[in-house]
């Protein structure tokens, strides 16, 4: 986030000191992180876009909700990018630009690119920034990857496509105004009956999403909990939590009945005040963005509600992946995990066979939120241990 407004789904190496995820504590950045804050990042449009005659359509993944696509960059690749709306600049990793001899340039490193081809499309000499995204990705295409575009992301058909023209005006139901939010976009919603502003994040982990302060204000079930860790340029590795809204949230026409809402600290230079609307609710319509007009589609068969969601659950302590290893940072008192043993700076090696470091974090949380009880393998100074751990509901 830039200033640097960055999704916090999209992972980088920088960390930073984490702050709590309850009642409203400051965000404290390390000398990494505000140092990315302060980055000049490229936000230019591409000189020209090639685009067939009724646009393009492609094939579009979707890594836990969050939409992905194969882009060739200067005729190398393919390689896979995130589609971004929670960032105004692009990027390539640094092995995609030695890959393909890009020259880099500055202290923040930056680059030309000739072409980047996305499906029938072909951005031509666009500037991206070189820095890592997340694992597993080479390169992000931000808002100013098709400002000039119709950028629509079809969730329920799994397709992305990019097109020429406008939509029509806003009218408060399916279409929305946008407002620009330094560089970010937001549309109006309600939250409990409230007026409100939400940033749309196509990279944003889970659904809505709000700071511990602005959510001291809000009808909750019962206070947040802690659920687990958000990670970002930026924002580094901090803590989110997640409670259940005691109200509906409605976007345009559409409803979300008692949603669980999660909490997580955002840098001084993102908006403090404004919700981050993330995959989990994006991927309820086929979502059109269109920047000349500064108008959203929110496309959906039903404008009826959207029912509350089943209740979140965990295991009961927390871990992060380095270097090829899961290891145990945290174990909530009183959990089954506490009970079953489970010690802060334990190895996981696998859980139900699978390699605990490979797991990504939606893997991990779908893991999770199952109701069979899970063979969990640890390491433990040299010995491995086995044992039986069943998901426990964090929010009802």
């Amino acid at each position: 986030m830039i200033r640097i407004f960055l999704s916090a789904a999209a992972a980088s190496s920088l960390v930073l000191s984490s702050a709590a995820a309850q009642g409203g504590a400051a965000f404290v950045p390390d000398s990494a992180s505000t140092r990315v804050n302060q980055m000049a990042l490229p936000t230019a449009a591409p000189a020209r876009v090639d685009l067939p005659e009724g646009g393009m359509a492609m094939r579009m993944g979707l890594r836990g909700g969050r939409p992905e696509v194969e882009v060739m960059v200067n005729g190398r690749g393919p390689y896979r990018f995130v589609v971004e709306t929670g960032a105004p600049f692009s990027i390539v990793t640094p092995r995609v630009a030695r890959e393909i001899g890009l020259r880099t340039e500055g202290e923040d490193p930056q680059a030309t690119v000739d072409s980047l081809r996305i499906g029938g499309a072909v951005l031509r000499t666009m500037r991206v920034s070189v820095m890592e995204v997340a694992p597993g990705v080479e390169g992000l295409l931000g808002l100013n990857s098709y400002r000039d575009l119709l950028l629509t992301v079809d969730y329920p058909r799994s397709e992305l496509r990019l097109s020429r023209g406008t939509l029509p005006a806003a009218n408060g139901r399916d279409l929305l105004a946008m407002t620009d939010l330094d560089g970010l976009w937001g549309v109006e919603m309600t939250v409990a009956g409230r007026p409100a502003m939400g940033v749309i994040d196509t990279q944003g982990e889970r659904g809505f999403k709000i700071t511990p302060a602005e959510a001291q204000a809000l009808p909750l079930a019962a206070a947040p909990v802690v659920t687990g860790t958000a990670s970002g340029p930026g924002i580094g590795t901090q803590q989110m939590g997640a409670a259940r809204l005691n109200g509906t949230i409605r976007l345009g026409d559409v409803e979300f009945q008692r949603p669980i809402i999660h909490t997580v600290p955002m840098p001084p230079d993102y908006p403090q005040k404004e919700w981050n609307i993330g995959a989990e609710v994006l991927r309820e319509f086929v979502v059109t963005m269109d920047q000349r007009s500064r108008v959203l589609r929110l496309a959906r068969e039903s404008r009826g509600p959207v029912a509350a969601s089943p209740p979140l659950k965990g295991l009961g302590f927390r871990s992060a992946a380095r270097d090829g290893v899961r290891t145990v940072s945290q174990v909530t008192a009183g959990s089954g995990a506490e009970r079953a043993g489970i010690r802060a700076g334990d190895e996981v090696v696998s859980v139900d066979g699978r390699a605990a470091a490979g797991l990504s974090g939606d893997e991990w949380r779908a893991l999770a939120n199952g109701a069979a009880p899970l063979r969990i393998v640890l390491r433990r100074e040299g010995r491995e241990i086995a044992m039986e751990l069943t998901p426990e509901v964090l929010v009802q």
